[in-house]
């Protein structure tokens, strides 16, 4: 299939990162606010950090140019790989397993630089749908311990917080994708509970120290 990226440089101006400008083999984490973010120091076998990174901002950017122009999903996820020059196929002919475990997120490390990136770019977002999530589960619980709140109150608390985190990701629902996430919010749930995550609050005035430092 042959892919329309006929593109400029003003169309990425809005992006997180500088992907149309930045060269394959420069370090496009330093300087950046995913610096800030440990998930971008793993390992991800068959691509390069950088062109791996250039992917997910064209995929899941919500400024990204692909996203107006390939509305189905599966179609910008292969554009995006066209444009970064990933290559699908080794030189032996044999398709990349490597790159499709990316594209198909079967891949644990990249998809939690994805959701790195996201939280990155849309930091709103995120602490939204992580209380979203908390408040669906409060009731869980509640009614595991027999409270009456109606299944259709349920319900809808779900289908609320499902349609806000494929909002999250551009539209990718991926089973895999999702499970990564919630595992996230559920550790950064249980980190809160700790007394020197309180003590961070008080002392940057209810941010963690990464929000801080990104204002």
């Amino acid at each position: 299939m042959e892919f329309d990226l006929d593109f400029s440089k003003k169309d990425f101006d809005k992006m997180l990162i500088p992907v149309y400008s930045t060269p394959d083999n420069a370090d496009i984490i330093k300087g950046s606010i995913l610096e800030k973010f440990p998930e971008f120091e793993l390992n991800v076998k068959g691509i390069r950090i950088t062109k791996l990174i250039k992917w997910i901002a064209c995929v899941y950017d919500k400024e990204s140019p692909f996203l107006n122009k390939y509305i189905n999903l599966t179609e910008r996820k292969f554009a995006a790989l066209e444009f970064c020059k990933i290559d699908l196929k080794k030189r032996s002919g044999e398709m990349n397993e490597d790159i499709i475990k990316i594209v198909q997120n079967k891949s644990r490390n990249a998809n939690r630089m994805i959701i790195a990136y996201v939280k990155a770019h849309r930091s709103t977002k995120y602490a939204l749908i992580f209380a979203l999530s908390k408040q669906f589960y409060d009731e869980l619980l509640n009614i595991q311990n027999g409270s009456p709140k109606s299944k259709t109150g349920i319900s809808s608390m779900q289908k609320n917080l499902e349609n806000e985190q494929i909002e999250f990701f551009n539209g990718d629902k991926n089973l895999d994708l999702m499970m990564d996430f919630q595992e996230i919010i559920d550790y950064e749930n249980i980190e809160k509970l700790r007394p020197e995550y309180m003590a961070e609050m008080l002392l940057t005035g209810g941010k963690t120290v990464e929000e801080a430092e990104i204002e």
